[in-house]
């Protein structure tokens, strides 16, 4: 049950974060929520919150320019038009994994500072 409200508390706190800040962002925020959580697989509720997160928004994105940067993208890439998906899901486990780390250096700070 933890793990869940450290899962929906990151998505929630990173996208309202995410609407005034820099995407860095969430690094900081995932890291704040797992210091309050504590919950043992901190990097994995990080990484899969702000992939989906990721994945949703830059797919909304995508939808809402008919594809246009995504294709142009591919097309600099030199991959298949076929593909854009591809780039999304990238997008996606690159925040994801910005969002582990994040999330797993918040659970060590508290193991530091809290469990003494």
């Amino acid at each position: 049950m933890k793990g869940l409200l450290q899962f929906a508390c990151s998505i929630f706190l990173t996208g309202i974060a995410s609407l005034y800040f820099p995407f860095w962002v969430i690094v900081p925020a995932t890291a704040t929520v797992a210091f309050i959580f504590n919950s043992k697989n901190s990097f994995l509720y990080g990484f899969f919150s702000i992939l989906l997160l990721w994945v949703a928004f830059a797919a909304w994105l995508d939808y809402d320019n008919q594809q246009m940067l995504s294709a142009k993208i591919a097309e600099l890439l030199q991959i298949p038009a076929s593909m854009k998906l591809f780039l999304v899901l990238i997008t996606g486990v690159f925040g994801g994994v910005l969002g582990g780390f994040g999330a797993a250096t918040g659970g060590s700070l508290r193991k530091i500072f809290v469990q003494r």
